[in-house]
């Protein structure tokens, strides 16, 4: 009996041993890629590439809890790098847009000092068409490249596009027939900038440079409710009854900037 014990004794502890032996193996293989993990953490804060040992072990084949924080980390890191390189990318071309802009501050002056020499010459020489249209010409401008809001007044507006109606009736004279039709009290309405004049440049120029008829092109702005609607109409544009439905189905490749 006392061998015996003596016997289970030693075969318990060995039993510990290698129970605690084959415990400690697999915590260290746990604590080692959760250790990797907070490696690969702390080098992408500090924008270091990840440690050599995860390079060519592939956690997507993992379904344990490990694996998928590392996936998890991974696809996150890719995320953040491509989030990263777009607001680079943004960054730079905010940059060289604010050169532009620098740029083609110096220009306008030149061009507005040119415009309103031509003008004083106009007026001095007689000839009230040409005074007319160079003053339009600098108030497109003006309107053009100072205006930093994204919603003016609607009477702005209106002036800029009267000032373009001025400038194309001159060139075109009896052909054009444009009529404005807005109500009494404008000053609440706001709407974005440039946004009738593109409209009725648009209309002007597939009705007039294309066909030697009268062009009639009338904007009305009306009141719906608490909705303000502005439309802009014309005549002598002609297109097909269908052409919706082919620029849909892609089978008419529509023409120009597609800013409109």
């Amino acid at each position: 009996i006392h061998t015996v014990l003596i016997r289970m004794i030693l075969f318990s502890a060995v039993v510990v041993m290698i129970a605690l032996f084959l415990a400690l193996l697999l915590l260290r293989r746990i604590l080692h890629h959760l250790d990797l993990l907070v490696e690969k953490i702390r080098r992408f804060g500090q924008g270091l590439q990840d440690p050599e040992d995860t390079a060519h072990y592939d956690y997507s084949l993992r379904t344990d809890e490990i694996g998928q924080l590392h996936v998890s980390f991974d696809e996150m890191k890719s995320n953040v790098k491509t989030l990263r390189d777009k607001n680079y990318e943004k960054q730079l071309l905010l940059r060289d847009t604010n050169i532009k802009m620098l740029q083609q501050q110096i220009n306008p002056h030149f061009l507005y000092n040119t415009l309103d020499t031509l003008n004083w010459m106009a007026q001095k020489y007689g000839a009230d068409d040409i005074s007319t249209m160079v003053r339009s010409l600098g108030n497109l401008f003006r309107a053009a490249v100072n205006s930093k809001e994204d919603l003016i007044p609607l009477k702005m507006e209106l002036d800029v596009l009267k000032d373009y109606i001025r400038i194309q009736q001159i060139r075109f004279g009896d052909r054009l027939d444009f009529q404005l039709h807005v109500p009494d009290d404008i000053s609440n309405i706001y709407v974005p900038t440039l946004c009738i004049q593109p409209l009725v440049e648009n209309a002007l120029k597939y009705a007039l440079e294309f066909s030697d008829d009268v062009c009639h092109i009338t904007v009305t702005i009306s009141e719906k409710d608490t909705v303000y609607q502005i439309t802009v109409a014309n005549t002598g544009s002609h297109f097909e009854d269908d052409l919706i439905w082919k620029l849909e189905h892609r089978q008419v490749t529509p023409q120009g900037s597609g800013v409109g």
